[in-house]
């Protein structure tokens, strides 16, 4: 059973054949649930009591997707069972009412990046843990219940299994940390202990192009463009600047050379169009150790995933071994953001067996390597 709380809803989309290289095509729907953009992909193949085979499966992607970054998962891992994937508040784009919010504000005279800002004012991972809970009670309202700590078993799942990348992960973590009792299976990759100084020099390079900047003078930079706002020709140089950045530091080169300069344009213009300046420039500033400053910190942050993982180990040590989280995490073996030397940190933290590496991938896995990920995450899911 599957409830939504709409602040606006689009219709059902089809998936169809071409698009998944199968004779079969399945409905999607793009709706809001806890006031999360999420996308829907309900179970293909029912048990003999109609029901699905198997707990219902969220996913949370990186920082600069939206959920159709992932559609083109969803018809494999629905086969038998509930897939969700949502927007964290930062991801995506604004909101209709914010946007009506701003014009007003155009209109006035006022800052019309004020109630952007206002709106990601917290989007730190204690926020995201907190909001993961009420997207999964509220998307399965018959299965979990809000109010109750923790929910009782009135199904026969009562737990969710959890597919993270890179942020994604680190909001999973610390949803497992805080609600461990909604969380059955947690399959995170492109997630290690801490990041080594190459990835902070990255992070710092996403920060510094985001960071608010003066719109004055901007005329000869911006006219060769359409003419509009000052501030949003500001902001869409930075979006463009953010995004062909991101793509260059989180995949492999063979992987961005294969695909040639038209296609990565094209996930630039996607990742301009489904995201915002002030969304990103809150996770990155609020999500990551260290603020805003870019610098490495030590386990002492309480957020950093080396701390959440010993704070989840410690946690597990005392559950049964029904009740503890099963957890695995993956990596690219040419991963720059999450080194797999640090992401074998992590996993010794959490005290989960072996990770799983992907030979000749950077950071992008689940983009880059679609169909091994695929693979081993519903093997993963299935395993006893």
């Amino acid at each position: 059973s599957f409830s939504t709380s709409s602040t606006a809803k689009t219709p059902s989309l089809r998936l169809s054949a071409a698009s998944t290289s199968t004779s079969e095509s399945i409905s999607i729907s793009v709706r809001y649930v806890a006031n999360r953009r999420c996308m829907f992909a309900p179970c293909r193949q029912l048990d003999n009591n109609n029901n699905n085979a198997n707990p219902p499966l969220i996913i949370i992607g990186g920082t600069a997707q939206s959920i159709y970054s992932w559609e083109h998962h969803l018809h494999s891992l629905s086969r038998d069972r509930d897939v969700l994937v949502y927007e964290c508040l930062g991801q995506g784009p604004l909101p209709k009412e914010l946007f009506d919010t701003m014009a007003q504000q155009r209109a006035g005279d006022n800052d019309a990046a004020s109630a952007a800002e206002e709106y990601y004012r917290n989007v730190t991972l204690a926020f995201h843990a907190e909001d993961f809970a009420n997207v999964v009670t509220e998307a399965w309202a018959t299965t979990f219940t809000s109010n109750a700590d923790p929910p009782p078993a009135v199904s026969r799942y009562n737990k969710v299994d959890v597919a993270a990348f890179s942020l994604g992960g680190r909001i999973a973590l610390a949803a497992a940390s805080t609600y461990p009792h909604l969380i059955r299976r947690l399959h995170i990759t492109g997630v290690g202990a801490e990041r080594d100084d190459y990835a902070n020099i990255v992070l710092a390079s996403w920060r510094d192009i985001l960071a608010p900047v003066p719109t004055t003078g901007l005329d000869a930079v911006t006219s060769n463009r359409a003419p509009v706002d000052e501030m949003e020709q500001m902001q869409q140089l930075q979006l463009r600047s953010f995004a062909w950045s991101t793509i260059l530091a989180t995949y492999s080169n063979e992987f961005v050379a294969s695909l040639g300069t038209a296609r990565i344009q094209a996930w630039v213009d996607a990742i301009c169009t489904q995201n915002t300046v002030q969304g990103l420039r809150a996770l990155l500033e609020q999500t990551h150790e260290g603020g805003g400053g870019g610098s490495a910190v030590d386990d002492s942050d309480v957020w950093s995933p080396a701390a959440i993982a010993k704070w989840i180990a410690t946690q597990q040590s005392d559950l049964s071994a029904d009740e503890r989280i099963v957890g695995r995490l993956c990596v690219g073996m040419r991963d720059n953001m999450a080194a797999p030397l640090q992401v074998e940190r992590l996993a010794a933290i959490l005290e989960w067996p072996g990770v799983k590496y992907f030979d000749g991938a950077g950071h992008a896995v689940p983009m880059e390597c679609g169909r091994e990920w695929r693979s081993d995450l519903l093997q993963f899911l299935s395993s006893s």
